[in-house]
């Protein structure tokens, strides 16, 4: 009988063991589901979306049946403009059991951010009255599509109701200092990213856009600061470094600046910007040779860039090299030329804001001539008037290809060469 009860106590305790790990197995996947959405819905909340993306396609993975993180993987996607993979997301969790109008609404949301804001403008009053969890979405979505059509009165409108109904939200104020930044205000643009930074520090793009916007209204000890700050939080971080040497130049501290664009290389070496940096710092030190060795491959790349076509210029200049500095000159008058008309194109197109042709031509002369930053926010609004525009896609894929982003070249270059309708149609 002792033996027998052993026995009969094993076989209890395995049978045991065994449901446990059933039990465990069953609900483990559950229990990492649920980590993941609550992360998921945390970056989505601070609009961190490639963050949440991640997060969100991890609690899918672990359970694809749940239909909350269906539907803020659809929002995630819907706010990356990737429609297609919204509806597939939106339709999933209308299956599984999400309300109609939360799915409606989510639908809505992804006009209004386009610049066919105009067809649901006549439910945002509707929408803010009874916003339920999705005031902040709401805003996001209406004042985005605002600004893409150039109605920036209806877009500040949006951003006062955003930011009175949440306090202590700092999105709202840093895209109110996007909007200013666009507009090259910096003068309205910097207190708004304060106002962004003193709810949540940690928004280092906004300090980098912060100092720009201070180093343009002659604060430029005041960006350092910001700098500082930036390549302290994130030491990593390329374009915080390229921009601390510029700061740093434009204060005469040359070895710091050299010091601070040779750690951007480290992050990246083949930063644009901090190669040009340090071509200007060496012609400012009158060594042209050391300058050439910058800034000859990058103007190989880009001769339409006037500040790189000027730095070669006055390199090559003060190298004595008299005849190759002239024709530089030239390209320098030439392409300043067509700068000077950017003026008119920009009026032309507060004339007729959905023209993505006109909005191409301003990206494509920026990107090549003047400001990189500023043509790719041009020629990625083009994408939301016109996703299938193929000459964007080829300019993108060329920026790309340029700067080695191999990934995203290809992408483009595959979109460009894609037979697909235009959105809208």
């Amino acid at each position: 009988m002792p033996a027998l009860a052993r026995r009969s106590k094993r076989r209890c305790l395995l049978l045991c063991l065994a449901a446990a790990g059933a039990a465990l197995a069953w609900w483990s996947p559950r229990l990492l589901a649920r980590y993941e959405l609550y992360r998921g819905r945390r970056a989505l909340e601070a609009f961190r979306t490639e963050e949440a993306i991640a997060e969100l396609e991890a609690a899918r993975r672990f359970d694809p049946q749940h239909a909350e993180t269906r539907y803020l993987l659809g929002r995630a996607f819907r706010r990356k403009g990737q429609f297609d993979d919204m509806n597939r997301e939106l339709n999933e969790a209308g299956r599984l059991g999400m309300s109609a109008d939360r799915i409606q609404r989510e639908q809505r949301l992804s006009i209004a951010q386009t610049a066919r804001v105009g067809e649901v403008e006549v439910y945002l009053p509707q929408m803010l009255t009874a916003p339920g969890d999705d005031g902040r979405e709401i805003c996001a979505a209406f004042a985005t599509g605002f600004c893409l059509r150039l109605d920036f009165a209806s877009a500040n409108r949006v951003l006062d109701a955003w930011s009175g109904d949440f306090p202590d939200d700092p999105e709202p104020h840093a895209r109110r200092g996007d909007l200013n930044y666009s507009l090259q205000d910096w003068g309205r643009a910097a207190p708004a990213y304060r106002e962004c930074l003193a709810r949540d520090a940690s928004r280092t793009r906004v300090r980098l856009k912060l100092a720009r916007a201070l180093v343009n209204t002659g604060a430029a000890e005041d960006a350092e600061a910001e700098l500082r700050l930036c390549v302290r939080d994130e030491p990593g971080n390329a374009e915080a470094w390229s921009r601390l040497g510029a700061c740093l130049m434009d204060l005469g501290q040359i070895d710091e600046s050299r010091r601070a664009l040779e750690r951007a290389l480290q992050c990246d070496p083949r930063h644009i910007d901090a190669r040009w940096q340090l071509g200007e710092l060496e012609v400012r030190s009158n060594h042209p040779e050391e300058a050439l060795r910058w800034i000859a491959p990058l103007f190989e790349q880009w001769p339409e860039d006037s500040r790189l076509a000027t730095t070669m210029a006055q390199a090559l200049q003060q190298a004595g090299r008299t005849d190759e500095a002239n024709k530089c000159w030239e390209s320098v008058r030439k392409w300043q030329k067509s700068i000077d008309g950017l003026g008119m194109l920009i009026d032309r197109i507060h004339a007729d804001p959905t023209n993505a042709e006109l909005r191409y031509e301003v990206g494509l002369l920026l990107l090549r001539c003047q400001s990189r930053e500023d043509g790719l926010a041009w020629l990625s609004s083009v994408l939301q008037f016109d996703p299938m525009h193929r000459k964007t896609h080829r300019a993108l894929a060329d920026y790309y290809s340029k700067i080695g982003q191999s990934e995203q070249a290809e992408r483009h270059r595959r979109l460009a060469c894609e037979e697909l309708p235009a959105y809208g149609s």
